[in-house]
C-alpha cells in the first residue's frame, strides 16, 4: 500500500459538542488520496468501476448557533474507485465560491441553513451554495490517484 497522500487539511479547530457534529457528523476536514489499498483476498478481474459518496462536511465550526447545520455543511466527495485489481480511494471538497472564501478566511463565513442575512458582511452577495459548480471534486490529471492509469 502506498502512503496516504494529505492534500488539505482545514478542520483544525474544535467543533462544538452537539449531535450535529459528533457520531457520524464528525467533520472530516481532511481532503487525502490512499492509493493501492490492502486488499484481502482477491477483487475478481470484471469488477471496474467508482463508488462515490456525497457528504456534508463544515470546514470551519460555525460561529452561530445552526440547528440545520449538518444541511450547511461544505460539499464532500468521496471515490472508491476498483480497477485492473487495485483498489484506490480520494476524498476532497467540492469547490465551491462559499468554500474557496471560508478557506482564504480561514474561519466560516455564512451564517444559518439558507439565511443570507446571518452571514458575515464581507460576504455579502456571494453564492452560498455548499454543493454546486466548482471544479470535480476527483478530477484526471497525474495527481489524482484515484484516476491514474498504470502502464
Amino acid at each position: 500500500m502506498a502512503p496516504a497522500r494529505i492534500i488539505n487539511r482545514t478542520a483544525v479547530s474544535t467543533f462544538p459538542n452537539a449531535p450535529e457534529f459528533t457520531g457520524l457528523n464528525t467533520p472530516i476536514g481532511e481532503e487525502y488520496e490512499l492509493a493501492e489499498l490492502r486488499v484481502e483476498g482477491r477483487i475478481p478481474a470484471d469488477v471496474a468501476g467508482t463508488f462515490f459518496r456525497a457528504i456534508p462536511d463544515p470546514a470551519f465550526p460555525p460561529y452561530i448557533e445552526d440547528g440545520a447545520a449538518v444541511l450547511s455543511g461544505d460539499g464532500m466527495v468521496s471515490a472508491l474507485r476498483f480497477a485492473g485489481g487495485e483498489v484506490n480511494f480520494a476524498i476532497r471538497y467540492v469547490e465551491t465560491e462559499r468554500h474557496r472564501a471560508e478557506v482564504a478566511a480561514g474561519r466560516a463565513l455564512f451564517g444559518k441553513y439558507r439565511n443570507p442575512f446571518t452571514d458575515k458582511p464581507e460576504v455579502t452577495g456571494r453564492d452560498r451554495a455548499v454543493a454546486k459548480g466548482g471544479r470535480p471534486p476527483v478530477s484526471g490529471g497525474s495527481a489524482d490517484t484515484c484516476n491514474a492509469r498504470r502502464a
